[in-house]
């Protein structure tokens, strides 16, 4: 006979005296355990009539974690072409431990050794890269299956491009330096400062959704 109890713990069979059985407890991601009920001896078979049995079912011991790191845009397209860098947190830094580039495709894979803690970072160029932290150092962080997955997600710059011009005369205006501020709720922070000796064009790559001010001065 089989029993399965998704609420609870607790099964009942029907035993007839007189008999041998074998009493097997299953469950998805741990070792199976096992029990012999002997009613063949009356002395094992208490006055009540009701044998208890319990069977603990164990972990598996887990050697290695597989990490699963999927890189996606900030509208959670899949995003091509990432670099994805796993570092292992030790008390002195961060120590890398596997990079991976792919041209085609947004999976990365990786190995984690439980007992350690982890860094995992995603870098495309033309993005703002994203991170994030694998703690699998405590049994209790380690999941049963093996088996983990971090989604990572990177926003894309964007080219803000500038030009000077002689204000009286409207024309190109050379050897100026151009600066960048980002305008925050505590004011200006200054975020970068190009010098044109020869020209009048400035490049600045800036975040979405922020604010700034550009100043030129000569």
């Amino acid at each position: 006979a089989t029993r399965e109890n998704p609420a609870g713990n607790d099964y009942n069979f029907n035993l007839i005296p007189g008999k041998v059985y074998k009493v097997i407890g299953k469950k998805s991601d741990f070792k199976k355990a096992e029990q012999i009920i002997d009613t063949r001896n009356p002395n094992l078979v208490p006055k009540s009539g009701v044998i208890k049995s319990d069977l603990l079912l164990a972990r598996p011991s887990i050697q290695t974690i597989e990490l699963e790191a999927l890189t996606f845009d900030t509208k959670l397209k899949p995003l091509d072409g990432a670099t994805v860098q796993l570092y292992e947190i030790r008390p002195t830094g961060l120590v890398l431990v596997a990079k991976t580039k792919k041209n085609v495709g947004n999976d990365y894979n990786f190995l984690l050794v439980p007992g350690r803690k982890y860094e995992v970072v995603a870098e495309r160029k033309g993005f703002i890269y994203d991170q994030a932290t694998i703690d699998v150092s405590l049994p209790n962080l380690i999941p049963s299956s093996g088996k983990m997955k971090v989604d990572l997600k990177l926003d894309q710059l964007v080219e803000l491009n500038a030009l000077t011009f002689d204000y009286s005369i409207n024309r190109p205006l050379q050897g100026t330096v151009a600066e960048l501020w980002e305008m925050t709720p505590l004011g200006p922070k200054w975020t970068a400062r190009i010098e044109n000796p020869t020209g009048n064009d400035f490049n600045f790559s800036v975040l979405p959704r922020k604010k700034y001010q550009l100043i030129a001065t000569k």
